[in-house]
């Protein structure tokens, strides 16, 4: 190096010159180590959440298969019992009880004269009452698997999921104590006049009860959840009814959803509306009419029982030609009329039990009596039979099908199913990032329009991390069903309730889309929208005010509730509905018209406003449908 460059170093780096240099390195370093350190948290926050997905994922496949495994063996089991009626066993083997000989079951016998011998008739109505007897004991066994087999699948289901990394979920164990204390003290679930308390000599309250219980506190409780549709639920409708019907509206967690998420399309219908005070309507409760429990709440499998006959337990056993008559105007069309039958009952000569044994066994395809030719009572009015219910049906009777599936359905497949295994659970993941919160003291650039956006929009990012305390919920769901065919002699297959009783054809269990099925009732692992269902809107109807029915509410279950009833609020808010309508009534497409002559400018068209684009990229799920470019005004502004 040249002396003369030697000394100008030397001089640049005295003492009174290096204040100016020094630290400038420390920065840089401090600067990467900060990109590094978030760069390595961030890395493990999104290893972290793939993870869990990962893990989520399988858990609610597992879950779903194998329920729908366990409800694949209850209806073959319920199918094999309905065989068993219907074979000459029950009327031949004494471990029945009936220890009969087919050829003279049932059978009477003419005297002389061609009138029916009366010890033969009451031997017969005898053979008849066993029979009976014995249909019933495999009903009442049809009815305990119908029972017990999905709440079987769905404990089984909780041990797949567990099993796959999932532990037990809170909302889903707080929503089996709910559901536990219905059945207990509710008088919906305890009393007759609601719910009729025993079945074919089955009490199935208390079963059912220690059922749930078993399964709440086996092995660390219910890891996932699934929809229940709660028999004492309750039915809740306005009085007089509102229109439009707001009610039906904030029922639906879709709107809910879309409320808050100001999803301006979704609900233009509440927008449009006039509204007035206390909107929701004079709410009342309807639990009119008696129901049916044929079955677990959880995971049913969509069957009925259907009696050949029907059941009077005021007077208990009938004449049996009451019985018969009854039976069989059920059957066939053009059966004996009511006003005939106590006629019947009543009359003992010999004479008229021969027309009347003749009236009602059998009868031809027109419904006309027909004369006997074997001299044996009809046994199939004695059986009541496990059959499929109105939830079984072909797919096209209850939603549109998308063109978008990449393959056709298989032959006798394309069915939606009363026996579904539907599973969820949502999981919040605390991430590292989620406990730092850099938003308090950063600013970008307040001088410029663009900075101070940036500054605000991390501010309310830093404000929903400090009160949710978590960034990524995980939220799965998984649909399986069991399938089965019913196969004519013409090598034609048909779905298995085609035949309407339920028989032993199914034969394997698959996923399928959850946007095919949709099933009713609560979910599990929501428990504050079951509070808000169940308890909120109830006590809305008898309240003047949308904050004053959540101050009637328990504080604890008032704060679960709150972020549901803020939606409420923003109905509520005039300004809110009118940002509404200010979106819905902005132009989406519009054109400019010039003078062709001189090229002047002369007017703005409006071609078409935001809500008349709503149904644009329709999109349909469960039911209800959404969708639509998105022009104008920002719906989240």
């Amino acid at each position: 190096m040249r002396p003369d460059c030697r000394k100008f170093y030397k001089k640049k780096l005295s003492l009174k010159n290096l204040h100016k240099i020094r630290g400038q390195v420390l920065l840089l370093g401090i600067i990467a180590l900060i990109i590094i350190t978030v760069g390595i948290l961030i890395l493990f926050d999104v290893q972290r959440i793939i993870r869990g997905k990962s893990k989520t994922i399988a858990a609610i496949d597992a879950a779903a298969l194998t329920g729908a495994n366990w409800q694949k063996h209850s209806l073959n089991l319920v199918g094999e019992l309905n065989l068993v009626k219907a074979c000459t066993v029950l009327i031949t083997d004494p471990a029945y009880g009936l220890n009969a000989d087919p050829d003279n079951f049932m059978k009477v016998e003419k005297d002389e004269y061609g009138n029916i011998k009366e010890e033969s008739l009451d031997r017969a109505r005898e053979e008849y009452a066993r029979l009976e007897a014995t249909s019933d004991t495999l009903t009442q066994m049809q009815l305990r698997i119908s029972f017990v087999g999905p709440l079987v699948g769905f404990g089984a289901a909780q041990q797949a999921a567990k099993n796959n990394g999932l532990t037990y979920n809170e909302d889903c164990i707080k929503f089996i104590n709910q559901m536990l204390h219905y059945l207990q003290i509710e008088d919906f679930y305890v009393h007759d006049d609601f719910v009729k308390q025993e079945y074919f000599g089955y009490r199935w309250r208390l079963p059912y009860i220690a059922m749930l219980s078993a399964i709440r506190e086996g092995n660390k409780g219910i890891a996932v959840g699934t929809n229940v549709d709660l028999i004492g639920l309750p039915k809740l409708y306005a009085d007089p009814p509102t229109n439009p019907d707001y009610l039906q509206y904030i029922q639906n967690r879709f709107i809910i959803d879309a409320i808050l998420g100001r999803d301006w399309c979704v609900i233009k219908v509440l927008v449009d509306a006039a509204w007035t005070s206390q909107w929701w309507g004079n709410i009342k409760l309807d639990r009119s009419n008696q129901k049916l429990m044929t079955g677990s709440e959880i995971m049913n499998l969509g069957l009925e029982f259907l009696p050949a006959r029907k059941a009077d337990d005021e007077f208990g056993r009938k004449n049996f030609v009451r019985q018969r008559a009854e039976a069989d105007s059920i059957i066939a069309p053009g059966g004996i009329a009511e006003k005939d039958v106590a006629e019947l009952a009543g009359k003992k000569n010999r004479t008229v039990l021969t027309n009347a044994y003749n009236q009602i066994d059998p009868v031809d395809s027109s419904g006309n009596a027909v004369n006997d030719e074997d001299m044996k009572f009809n046994p199939l009015p004695a059986l009541t039979w496990a059959v499929f219910g109105s939830s079984w049906t072909p797919y096209n009777d209850v939603k549109e099908l998308e063109a978008s599936f990449r393959a056709p359905f298989r032959e006798g497949a394309a069915y939606a199913s009363g026996a579904l295994s539907y599973f969820s659970v949502r999981i919040p993941i605390q991430t590292l990032t989620s406990r730092f919160d850099f938003s308090r003291n950063l600013s970008f650039g307040r001088s410029s329009s663009g900075g101070r956006q940036m500054t605000e929009n991390m501010r309310y990012a830093g404000e929903g991390i400090r009160k949710s305390g978590n960034i990524f919920p995980i939220s799965f769901d998984a649909v399986a069903k069991p399938f089965g065919l019913l196969e004519l002699a013409s090598g034609e297959k048909r779905p298995p309730y085609a035949a309407r009783l339920v028989l032993p054809v199914f034969e394997t269990v698959t996923l399928v889309p959850v946007s095919l099925e949709c099933p009713p009732g609560l979910p599990m692992h929501d428990y504050a929208w079951v509070l808000y269902i169940t308890k909120y809107l109830p006590t809305l109807g008898q309240s003047s005010g949308i904050d004053e029915a959540l101050s009637k509410l328990p504080p604890e279950e008032a704060a679960l509730v709150n972020p549901l009833v803020n939606a409420l609020r923003l109905l509520d808010s005039p300004e809110f509905r009118n940002q509404g309508k200010t979106w819905l009534d902005a132009e989406a497409t519009g054109h400019n018209e010039y003078d062709p002559v001189t090229g002047a400018f002369i007017r703005h068209v409006t071609d078409s406003l935001n809500r008349d684009h709503c149904n644009d990229w329709k999109k349909c799920n469960c039911g209800m449908c959404n969708g639509g470019p998105r022009r104008g005004l920002d719906p989240m502004s």
